[in-house]
């Protein structure tokens, strides 16, 4: 048999110290890999089961996270246990709405015809009253009296030949939309006595009826009638309703 040349067995032993470095420097590089590399050598995930007792896996979706959260600040409602009752000032309001807006209208009462209601009022009582008016709708507010009776049937105006009067309540939010929302929260300032109140025929937006429902609760009045939220275009927050219940007011919802 032919023995191997020099030159091969010179060119075999290199091969074989060039197979043998690879695989000491590849073993090197696994054995100092630090572990919190997402992969082993092999391309497998890392389990928590094979890192060490001191490692600590930080995810990197949760590095540098400074995204901050929205918060949402719940109204605690606060317990009415002293509610206060408010009886002044006096006053009556009276409201009246027409199926369309009138071009001209003649009102009537205490005696007196004329297309300017303030002559009727004057006819009728010498305390002051003030006047809104929005669209078909009118209201009126008496301040200094508690007697809705005088003014019960007492002023009308004739639509299509038939009498519309305008209805008294004592110490009431009753105006059947004829206030703007800045004159309704006027209002709600001015007279903290009120006992009943809605919003019907309204069209404010729906923080404005809990800026006013806020109002007039205040700090915490006592109720005395109704909180009547029937009308209310957007439901009113539970927790407002939560806390006329608390102040001793009856509520009305649907």
């Amino acid at each position: 048999m032919k023995q191997p040349s020099f030159y091969w067995t010179v060119s075999t032993i290199l091969v074989a110290i060039i197979v043998a470095a690879a695989v000491m420097l590849f073993v090197g590089c696994t054995q100092d890999m630090p572990f919190d590399l997402p992969v082993t050598s092999r391309g497998e995930l890392h389990t928590m089961a094979d890192a060490p007792p001191d490692f600590v896996y930080t995810s990197p979706a949760t590095v540098n996270d400074t995204t901050e959260t929205d918060s949402t600040v719940v109204d605690t409602i606060i317990p009415c246990d002293n509610p206060e009752l408010i009886l002044s000032p006096a006053f009556v309001t009276l409201w009246l709405e027409f199926d369309t807006v009138l071009d001209s209208i003649r009102w009537q009462g205490g005696g007196v015809e004329s297309y300017d209601l303030n002559d009727v009022l004057q006819a009728l009582t010498s305390l002051p009253t003030t006047i809104y008016n929005e669209g078909k709708k009118w209201a009126v507010i008496v301040e200094g009296t508690n007697n809705a009776t005088q003014f019960n049937l007492k002023i009308f105006a004739k639509e299509f030949n038939r009498k519309v009067y305008m209805t008294p309540d004592i110490q009431g939010f009753v105006f059947g939309g004829a206030l703007t929302f800045d004159e309704f929260r006027d209002v709600a300032i001015k007279y903290p006595s009120v006992k009943i109140f809605n919003f019907r025929a309204t069209a404010y937006d729906s923080l404005q009826y809990i800026e006013l429902a806020q109002i007039i609760l205040g700090t915490c009045k006592q109720g005395r009638d109704w909180a009547d939220f029937r009308f209310n275009p957007f439901e009113i927050d539970t927790s407002i309703v939560a806390k006329f219940e608390a102040a001793g007011w009856e509520t009305v919802l649907h």
